[in-house]
């Protein structure tokens, strides 16, 4: 990783459920997934292919609001999902686990500051946040 940021993240929406349909989670929220899978699809590599244990629909940060940091692309989806947070409800309500999942690489420590504002305006969403942190491979020097 490169001494220039603290860590390197990302944020998705991702909405998984056994009979999920991602033609249905597109057509509610009106938003273009950029991976969408139904139960049985073949998922995985050639070399160790497998079959999807439930559909699942994800959709990743728009390229405009990409950031190497979490907290502007949390607050990007905060705004972004605000009037659709009542469909989210919806999808929620059909059995369908809604969140927003959060991911960090760093060799050092993650240091994360959600202002309360941010925390607000992410709980109204009615997602549920999936962190994953994973320690980056030291660069060779």
């Amino acid at each position: 990783m490169s001494n220039r940021a603290e860590y390197a993240g990302s944020v998705s929406l991702i909405i998984t459920g056994r009979e999920l349909d991602p033609e249905v989670v597109t057509r509610v929220l009106g938003m273009k997934p950029d991976a969408a899978w139904r139960r049985g699809d073949a998922i995985g590599s050639l070399s160790a292919p497998a079959r999807a244990r439930e559909g699942g629909w994800k959709k990743l940060a728009a390229r405009s609001r990409r950031s190497p940091y979490l907290e502007p692309q949390l607050a990007a989806w905060a705004s972004a999902l605000r009037p659709k947070a009542s469909l989210i409800r919806r999808l929620t309500a059909r059995g369908y686990y809604c969140r927003l999942s959060w991911f960090a690489a760093s060799n050092e420590t993650v240091s994360l500051m959600l202002p309360v504002t941010l925390q607000r305006s992410l709980a109204a969403l009615g997602l549920a946040w999936e962190l994953s942190f994973q320690l980056a491979a030291e660069e060779a020097t």
